[in-house]
């Protein structure tokens, strides 16, 4: 589950936030305020559209000699930091390609891609992802709780295995898997209907609806391919669903989706290379676990202002103590001198250029 909320950096900072929140509020089960908000803003600003090209250009321009594709369902951009901790585990390269899908996010307008690869390369289509998300055991009219994330961890954890033993057949190069659309847990859980009623009904769990003579003027109401597609957490009225997740809008986690290859990576370098690569990957995420570790404490206010009161005092305390050492030799150094030094030097012994900063105090001073 850490992997889960694992922070993947997008090129876009506006969707690095988005889908760090996202997967926190999906795996807590609650909707934030001001998340809400920024999904309202997104659903009038539409950024997507800027951020992002369509799926079609990308795969385009994709290398198909050697390959496989896997066709996942519902296979949104949330799973990105779970996938490339899973990867790292078992010893895959990977390469991540963002775009977004057409719309509205349903099946019927997001195969296109099929045709870009011959049929010996497209794999068996994988619907159980799709199949939690809609048809899982503890569906959402017995439990309000997200216990599907689990089994939609562990189906793309197997996923990945699979596509780890395709691999290492001789012949193959390398692996794609490509989704269709992504879903939302959040637009589920928001339980919000908008003011109209549809003389076809709402389709797709009530996040898309048919065009029809009404004429509707709403700020968040998308319309494309002949439907009208609700780009917020709203859904249309009269259409019930039991779903633990919803698709066919035009949330962002709904239409951004990756394209990922999948590579063997090299076995047969200089010890002294892949030692040092390892110590980057190990140095890189532990740079991520400390930054999701503050966006997780910092939304705690008081949390947050005990840890920079005691690293005060900590500090505080630590000069004192310097200046009254100091005082015993002879040396005529200001207390609000060692307020300043001592941090610094602090920060100069995290540097990992020596056995736990031997001799970096020393020469810092």
């Amino acid at each position: 589950m850490a992997d889960y909320i694992s922070v993947y950096h997008f090129d876009s900072e506006v969707l690095t936030k988005y889908f760090n929140e996202y997967c926190y509020q999906k795996m807590v089960n609650k909707i934030d305020t001001e998340f809400l908000k920024t999904v309202n803003h997104q659903a009038k600003l539409r950024e997507f559209n800027l951020l992002l090209p369509h799926r079609a250009e990308k795969v385009e321009k994709l290398n198909k000699n050697k390959c496989k594709l896997y066709f996942v369902n519902a296979l949104g951009a949330e799973y990105l930091g779970f996938i490339t901790a899973k990867c790292r585990e078992k010893n895959i390269n990977v390469a991540i390609s963002v775009c977004r899908c057409e719309l509205p996010s349903i099946t019927c307008f997001n195969k296109e891609f099929l045709n870009s690869f011959s049929l010996e390369q497209i794999m068996p289509t994988i619907k159980s992802l799709d199949h939690i998300k809609h048809h899982a055991e503890e569906n959402y009219e017995k439990t309000k709780l997200p216990f599907h994330l689990i089994q939609e961890l562990e189906i793309v954890d197997e996923i990945i295995s699979n596509i780890k033993a395709t691999l290492e057949k001789d012949d193959m190069e390398r692996v794609y898997m490509i989704s269709d659309y992504g879903s939302s847990r959040l637009a589920m859980i928001h339980e919000s209907e908008c003011q109209w009623k549809m003389t076809s009904n709402g389709q797709y769990f009530g996040r898309c609806c048919t065009v029809n003579e009404m004429d509707i003027q709403s700020e968040y109401i998308i319309q494309e391919n002949g439907f009208w597609i609700l780009a917020n957490y709203d859904r249309f009225k009269g259409n019930k669903t039991t779903s633990m997740e919803v698709h066919g809008g035009a949330s962002l986690e709904e239409i951004v989706v990756p394209i990922i290859e999948f590579t063997n990576k090299i076995q047969n370098i200089e010890f002294i290379i892949d030692t040092i690569s390892k110590k980057s990957v190990m140095l890189v995420d532990k740079m991520h676990e400390l930054y999701a570790a503050w966006c997780y404490f910092s939304k705690d206010k008081k949390i947050l202002m005990l840890s920079v009161l005691w690293g005060i005092i900590n500090q505080v305390m630590g000069s004192i103590l310097i200046f009254y050492l100091s005082k015993t030799i002879g040396l005529a150094v200001g207390f609000f001198d060692y307020c300043w030094i001592m941090p610094i030097i602090s920060l100069i012994l995290l540097i990992p250029i020596s056995f736990a900063g031997l001799g970096l105090r020393d020469a810092s001073l």
